[in-house]
């Protein structure tokens, strides 16, 4: 009867109430945040954006960001790590994740998986050909590299044993010449292709640190206004400098480029059709490079952890910037109105736990990468946890509201349990779960102890009980432990005798 009431309210509250016994329907009602891992702008379409998260899938825009609808359906894997807009097509979209790719004719309304010989395994880029929609290519960590003549119905593996074992990141095609692709690595530096993918050339010339390691490359941008220009970034910092690197031989040679950079590491570059350039650092923020010069100049630091950036198209192109790295720094969708940062946010946030208030008809807490939520009338309020736990930590795994106690509420995070007295929204007190002399643990499960009025269990490596959920005692020696449970009864263990296992007895009538 309690198992049937938890998945009436669930479904009450996450859109899934119709049908619990056969399909489940299900449709986000959020709350809004999470990181941003990709953006991606429609080359004939500005006002077409899509945006990605390793955790939520695809979302589109069909205003330049104004407003936001899911685009999953048919994604067998929301893990999605980049995105790529056909060039002719606002509305034909692919998709490359941890497992294989898809791909969207209808702007993300519905998805297919990509077939004919397409890898299965990680998939980091994908490229289209401006030029000719139908050549498409595509990369992966894992080795992966692949070509389509026929957009994306049929694939053709074009990696070598060199590119394969180099590892794969990012491709780029070269704006003047399609023919030409490059192709970023983790382990060995930048390959060049001039004749489609048929045949690739290594250069890791001057991408190497004093003692021969090859950078990982994760950024990469071709100039349009000069085909043997090229930029490059690194996923650590050189010495004193930024992860910021230049070629100006078509890839064969390199040297850093950090004048006025910092000494951040570089997530994204891009070049706009004029040749001034853009590029992304980890908590640097966006910095600017007009045509032909060599300095770099700070743009902003409102945005940070960006992952990718994008422009859509026309004369005074906007820039997009997907960002985040829960839960040190909260993520979002950014760009400039007026020379006025703004952040749009999609429901991507990972929610370890969620818990229906038993007390209160239609509120709901949830714990996220972001923090602790409050749904109520509809709405969703950000809870102020003022000791409940920080970025050091994991969010809370378990939530329990005491059915005995109006308004206690017990957050179960890495290695303590919260109490809170006021129905969840502040913390009165912490107890500390399991050894202080080992790592922490996050505690998966909280329950009111049958039988008692106060105790409470906790599940971690191990169960532990409080009576007050400030001080926490492990059970060790066959249920002793227990022995200060109010009312609470013990049978001893079947079988052979256990330190570990305790099997309570329901309460008398």
């Amino acid at each position: 009867m309690k198992g049937s009431r938890i998945a009436w309210i669930l479904g009450t509250f996450l859109g899934a109430a119709s049908a619990l016994r056969g399909g489940v329907a299900w449709s986000s009602i959020g709350p809004l945040g999470g990181d941003l891992d990709f953006v991606a702008s429609a080359p004939s379409r500005k006002e077409t954006l899509y945006v990605s998260s390793s955790r939520g899938g695809v979302f589109a825009s069909e205003d330049s960001g104004a407003s936001w609808r899911s685009a999953n359906s048919g994604l067998t894997d929301l893990r999605i790590q980049c995105l790529a807009v056909s060039p002719a097509d606002p509305k034909s979209v692919y998709a490359g994740a941890f497992a294989g790719g898809f791909r969207s004719t209808d702007g993300g309304a519905s998805w297919t998986a990509l077939g004919g010989g397409f890898p299965g395994s990680s998939i980091n880029a994908i490229a289209i050909d401006a030029a000719n929609s139908s050549n498409v290519y595509a990369a992966g960590t894992e080795g992966a590299l692949a070509r389509s003549r026929d957009a994306g119905a049929t694939w053709s593996s074009i990696g070598t044993a060199a590119t394969a074992a180099a590892q794969p990141r990012l491709l780029e095609i070269d704006p003047s010449n399609p023919s030409t692709l490059y192709l970023a690595t983790l382990a060995g530096g930048v390959f060049r292709s001039t004749d489609a993918g048929d045949s690739w050339t290594a250069s890791a010339s001057g991408l190497t640190d004093a003692v021969g390691n090859v950078f990982p490359i994760i950024a990469l941008a071709v100039d349009p206004t000069n085909a043997a220009h090229l930029l490059a970034g690194t996923a650590a910092a050189v010495g004193t400098a930024s992860g910021v690197f230049e070629s100006t031989d078509s890839g064969a040679t390199w040297t850093v480029s950090d004048d006025g950079a910092g000494t951040t590491p570089v997530t994204a570059l891009l070049f706009a059709p004029d040749g001034s350039a853009t590029m992304a650092q980890q908590v640097g923020g966006l910095f600017a490079r007009a045509p032909g010069a060599s300095t770099w100049n700070g743009v902003s630091s409102v945005f940070q952890y960006i992952n990718a950036i994008a422009f859509a198209p026309g004369a005074a192109p906007s820039l997009y910037a997907a960002f985040g790295n829960s839960p040190v720094a909260s993520g979002g969708l950014g760009w400039f109105a007026s020379g006025v940062p703004v952040v749009q946010q999609v429901p991507v946030l990972a929610v370890p736990a969620l818990a229906a208030d038993p007390a209160i008809p239609g509120r709901v807490i949830a714990t996220t990468t972001n923090g602790a939520y409050e749904y109520a009338a509809g709405a969703w309020t950000a809870l102020a946890l003022d000791n409940g736990f920080s970025v050091t930590q994991l969010p809370p795994a378990s939530i329990l509201f005491d059915p005995r106690t109006a308004g206690r509420v017990y957050y179960g995070t890495s290695g303590q349990i919260e109490v809170s007295t006021d129905g969840g929204r502040t913390i009165a007190y912490t107890g500390l779960v399991g050894d202080i002399f080992k790592p922490p643990l996050p505690v998966r499960s909280l329950v009111a102890q049958p039988g008692s009025a106060r105790g409470v269990l906790a599940g971690t490596l191990g169960l532990f009980q409080s009576n007050d959920g400030l001080i926490w005692i492990a059970g060790t020696d066959g249920g002793s432990v227990f022995e200060g449970i109010e009312t609470a009864e013990r049978a001893p263990v079947t079988g052979p005798e256990s330190p570990k296992v305790v099997r309570p007895v329901p309460p008398r009538p």
